[in-house]
């Protein structure tokens, strides 16, 4: 059996707490389960506003479209993830991509890697997130990623 679809908005005025928490509203009228932020360098940060949102509405899923993993550390980056779920009441989205622009990466001084090395690293950082999302802790070496949160959480 087929999933339902869902339907989602990206965007709306994720710098206004308020004007947030009223688009939520519009949006959740009008039929929408999601509402997406984005990753984007110059932009406010792609979590910060999830948590206004999901505040401001009971079913309301929140996340966003598409996480810049290249940009996000993936222990730093699962901590980041649990705490806006608890928040949001289990309502998070997490979606994870390699990145792709260059003047971002540049911006921040982050090198932009070959397409091959960036979704092995994806798929590192994956293991890492699932890892600690789903035990609180775990040890993780892999080619490009090394995390050792064993004996934490």
């Amino acid at each position: 059996m087929a999933a339902p679809f869902r339907f989602a908005v990206q965007g709306g005025p994720l710098d206004d707490a308020a004007a947030l928490g009223e688009f939520a509203r519009h949006v959740e009228a009008l039929g929408y389960e999601e509402l997406y932020s984005f990753d984007h360098m110059g932009e406010v940060d792609p979590f910060a506003p999830l948590i206004v949102a999901a505040l401001a509405r009971d079913s309301l899923r929140v996340g966003r479209l598409v996480l810049n993993k290249e940009s996000h550390q993936p222990g730093l980056l699962a901590r980041t993830a649990a705490t806006v779920d608890r928040l949001a009441n289990g309502r998070l989205i997490l979606g994870l991509g390699t990145g792709y622009a260059q003047d971002e990466h540049d911006a921040i001084g982050l090198v932009l890697r070959p397409p091959g090395t960036r979704v092995t690293r994806l798929e590192e950082s994956v293991v890492v997130l699932r890892g600690l999302l789903d035990t609180g802790n775990m040890a993780f070496t892999g080619e490009h990623h090394h995390v050792d949160l064993a004996d934490l959480g």
